[in-house]
């Protein structure tokens, strides 16, 4: 019998609980009403990083380039998944939730727009005074966006307290599922990919889910703060270079 893949092997577990890491989404949002109908061809960006040496979970979990294909894998936002994309963020709402990464939270009245917006936002584009360059992705499995990650390309002050490197978030009829786990793995190869090394990941230390899935991405524990605004503990964690 041929063994389910790396990926369907993981503690679902670790999923029981949406990532609560990232912050400032609301003073993000306004900048992409600005932005007008912009023009951007309808496709997908499928290009993949190299995997890292001596990683052998990053290395069974290699993604596939196309978002039809046996296995979830991780791709630019494009208007083909434009339908699902919204369902996404409608299922999101629903529960009565918060857009997690933040960029969940932005309009999408005019998806081209939309779509460009998140491009220029990996060149700094229109990016805010106190944000910093990112990049989202979708976790797509069976032509479905089962989860969106966002990249920030560098560390504000900010972020080394709060959101790190990565922050993500799994649909909810998605998780206990080992999405979370997967999507973490292959945001960090992005990050690889854009020549960042070690990786940090920041999550609330009442969210076990979430801890979990840093650690069994190979995340170590730095260092832990009281938020007494926010009355939680917060956890940082690096994910070395391997």
């Amino acid at each position: 019998m041929k063994p389910d893949p790396a990926w369907k092997r993981l503690d679902s577990a670790a999923e029981q609980e949406p990532d609560k890491s990232s912050s400032g989404w609301r003073s993000h949002v306004p900048y992409l009403f600005s932005l007008g109908p912009l023009l951007l061809p309808a496709h997908c960006w499928k290009s993949q990083p190299s995997l890292p040496e001596g990683n052998s979970l990053l290395r069974d979990m290699s993604p596939e380039p196309h978002f039809r294909s046996s296995e979830p894998s991780l791709i630019a936002p494009c208007e083909e998944l434009r339908d699902s994309y919204l369902s996404f963020v409608a299922e999101v709402h629903g529960r009565g939730e918060r857009g997690v990464p933040f960029v969940v939270e932005f309009p999408t009245d005019d998806f081209t727009a939309f779509l460009q917006g998140l491009k220029d936002c990996v060149e700094g584009i229109g990016v805010p005074e106190g944000f910093v360059a990112h990049e989202t992705f979708w976790l797509v499995d069976d032509g479905e966006v089962v989860g969106v990650s966002n990249l920030r390309l560098s560390l504000s002050e900010r972020l080394r307290k709060e959101g790190g490197h990565i922050g993500y978030g799994i649909r909810p009829s998605a998780r206990r599922k080992g999405y979370a786990i997967r999507i973490l793995a292959l945001t960090l190869l992005k990050a690889r990919g854009r020549g960042i090394g070690d990786v940090l990941v920041t999550c609330d230390k009442e969210n076990v889910a979430s801890a979990r899935t840093i650690l069994r991405n190979g995340g170590r524990l730095d260092s832990e703060e009281f938020d007494a605004q926010k009355r939680v503990t917060r956890q940082r964690y690096w994910i070395p270079k391997a």
